[in-house]
């Protein structure tokens, strides 16, 4: 979906459908900041990932796998892993079957010797060379989108947004 083509309700749209509601124009605001926000989030994921995509031919859940399994520098259960990218067990059971699959696999799987039903996952020698050729120009397309506010307007923003997130 193309996010940015979106037109979305204007304030006084907003006010027009929701006349015949007791919905004050503070709630209306409020209505058309989380329209916006969440409209602004989906503008930027789709870019980063359209990036990952384009440049490097990763998907979302593949970086994150990817990030994760370097950022930890050692093999990681299924299940450790599938919390920490906030993914099923069996989601992430069918990514990795599918990243065994590749012709140049980016991750491997060891069984767990402790635990003989259980499965560690790890990066590839190759995978470890893709992440660390990809995060670089990922970091700076983050931080093109990021630039666009000031260092205080960045701080207010990521303030607000903990806010919300500790609230829902």
């Amino acid at each position: 979906m193309d996010f940015k083509a979106r037109i979305l309700p204007t304030q006084e749209e907003l006010e027009k459908a929701h006349a015949n509601t007791s919905l004050s124009s503070d709630d209306l605001a409020a209505i058309s900041f989380i329209i916006n926000f969440l409209n602004s989030a989906s503008i930027m994921k789709d870019r980063l990932n359209n990036d990952l995509q384009k440049n490097h031919n990763l998907s979302e859940g593949r970086f994150l796998l990817l990030v994760t399994l370097k950022s930890q520098d050692k093999p990681m259960c299924m299940g450790k892993l599938s919390r920490r990218l906030g993914i099923s067990n069996a989601t992430l059971s069918v990514m990795v079957k599918r990243m065994l699959k590749d012709k140049i696999p980016l991750i491997k799987k060891e069984i767990n010797e402790k635990i003989k039903s259980s499965y560690y996952v790890s990066l590839t020698p190759k995978g470890y060379e893709l992440i660390e050729e990809v995060l670089p120009s990922h970091l700076k397309e983050v931080e093109k989108i990021a630039n666009i506010l000031e260092p205080q307007e960045r701080k207010l923003m990521f303030d607000l947004i903990t806010k919300l997130q500790k609230s829902l």
